[in-house]
């Protein structure tokens, strides 16, 4: 089985060669907010020939905004040097934990957005979220 691991701005300077991941899901924001590291994370991957994906932590949202967040998203990974091969994914943990069948619609149509743009779509969250969605 593949082990990956998720990297953002609070985990400082990492090492990511030395943890020796088959694969990196890099935070590109939270909100509408950009990671201040999601540029250099992806590089350490381009150098280290490790492959990534992106993920973006979702608020409370409407459609509109998951859909237009998403596309901004696939925008600004095919800008990348090298497009990342492991997917785009929508973070629903926090914002829905009383509620997670909540974040439903809003992830549905990130996921649909990513997948429109050409890239694999994928659901970031803990067993928590699993279980109760």
């Amino acid at each position: 089985m593949p082990r990956g691991i998720d990297i953002s701005e609070f985990n400082g300077d990492i090492n990511i060669r030395a943890l020796d991941p088959d694969f990196v899901i890099i935070r590109a924001g939270d909100g509408n907010y950009v990671d201040v590291d999601v540029f250099e994370n992806i590089e350490k991957c381009r150098e280290s020939g490790i492959p990534y994906g992106l993920y973006w932590l979702i608020r409370d949202w409407s459609i509109a905004d998951a859909e237009k967040t998403a596309a901004k998203l696939c925008e600004f990974a095919s800008a990348q040097p090298v497009p990342p091969s492991v997917g785009i994914w929508c973070d629903v943990e926090g914002e829905y934990d009383d509620d997670p069948s909540a974040a439903i619609p809003f992830v549905d149509a990130f996921c649909r957005t990513v997948e429109d743009c050409g890239y694999y779509a994928g659901i970031y969250c803990n067993q928590h979220y699993h279980n109760k969605s």
